[in-house]
């Protein structure tokens, strides 16, 4: 796996423990895989 798919996911956490909120902003769509991948639901 490349870095940033190890690095992305531990900075939106930390994002998200630190203010509780997290706005992910993508109109294109381009991390919309990355996303459903890496937080599955």
């Amino acid at each position: 796996m490349h870095p940033f798919h190890d690095y992305l996911p531990q900075q939106l956490a930390e994002m998200l423990k630190k203010r509780g909120i997290l706005v992910f902003y993508d109109p294109r769509c381009e991390f919309e895989q990355f996303v459903r991948v890496t937080w599955k639901k």
